[in-house]
């Protein structure tokens, strides 16, 4: 499907995964459904949406972004997941922080999302993150037949069906979170 990409199952190339998207993948909560992710190894200059899509000939549309953010409500912060086109942008402190049920909404720090995730700055993946965090993604995503987005290095990229998003722990699937 994406000409310029050489493609593995997922499972096959552990040296392309942060550990804890692996670890993900192999405790997958829909057993058989694993086989479904290929990975890509990429040069990591061509980490970010932008490099990638142009340097790879993929359409914006067919990628997603991950970010963490922080939600603040009466003294107490969690985070939680946002999974959304790369095509757009979150409406964060409309749509986000109202299904998060917070008062305030922030990006999480590089060094709490770095630390916390276990995963490398610009590859930060929904899979893998800790179970008991809110997970909030884009319909439009979980629409995609095969979705790209980071695999938890920079030198990777995951390639699944968006579909496969709701089956991870602690999913709302919100419609027009972006814009």
């Amino acid at each position: 499907m994406f000409a310029e990409l050489v493609t593995y199952p997922a499972l096959e190339r552990p040296d392309l995964l942060a550990p804890v998207t692996l670890e993900a993948l192999r405790q997958w909560p829909n057993p058989g459904s694993e086989g479904q992710f290929e990975v890509a190894e990429i040069d990591p200059a061509y980490s970010d949406t932008g490099a990638f899509c142009e340097h790879f000939r993929v359409p914006v549309e067919q990628t997603a972004n991950t970010v963490i953010v922080e939600a603040k409500r009466a003294g107490e912060n969690r985070l939680a997941v946002v999974v959304l086109p790369a095509a757009g942008r979150a409406d964060l402190n409309g749509v986000v922080r109202k299904a998060l049920d917070a008062r305030r909404l922030s990006l999480a720090s590089r060094a709490v999302a770095l630390e916390l995730s276990r995963m490398e700055y610009g590859s930060i993946t929904a899979i893998g993150l800790p179970p008991d965090w809110p997970l909030i993604v884009d319909a439009r995503v979980i629409a995609l037949p095969r979705v790209l987005m980071g695999g938890g290095l920079r030198k990777s990229k995951l390639i699944f069906p968006g579909k496969a998003l709701a089956e991870l722990e602690n999913v709302q699937i919100i419609h027009d979170m972006a814009h």
